[in-house]
């Protein structure tokens, strides 16, 4: 049992607030005892906390290769090596033996 919090200050885009995704973080602790990970910028912020099912990996969030794209994902994608393998062809590049885990 994952869970998932973030922030989205939409409107006026102040900066989300560390303490502020920190405090969600601890409220969901329970729900992803191995391992939680962090992603501020400027008006966004998000918390994932996750039971690790790689455990040679496994980290969110996740970026594209340029840290310009973020991820944080809660399932599974049963198809994913063939999605993989479409998107490899068109110089997509897979970190992980399952959807979203390094």
């Amino acid at each position: 049992m994952c869970g998932i919090a973030g922030q989205f200050n939409f409107l006026r885009r102040e900066p989300s607030s560390a303490r502020d995704t920190v405090r969600m973080a601890r409220s969901i602790a329970h729900r992803g005892p191995d391992d939680e990970g962090y992603f501020i910028s400027g008006p966004v912020g998000l918390i994932p906390a996750t039971i690790n099912l790689d455990l040679a990996g496994g980290h969110q969030p996740m970026s594209d290769g340029e840290e310009t794209v973020w991820v944080i994902f809660n399932g599974e994608i049963y198809n994913y090596r063939g999605t993989a393998s479409r998107t490899a062809r068109q110089g997509f590049i897979s970190l992980g033996r399952i959807p979203t885990r390094r």
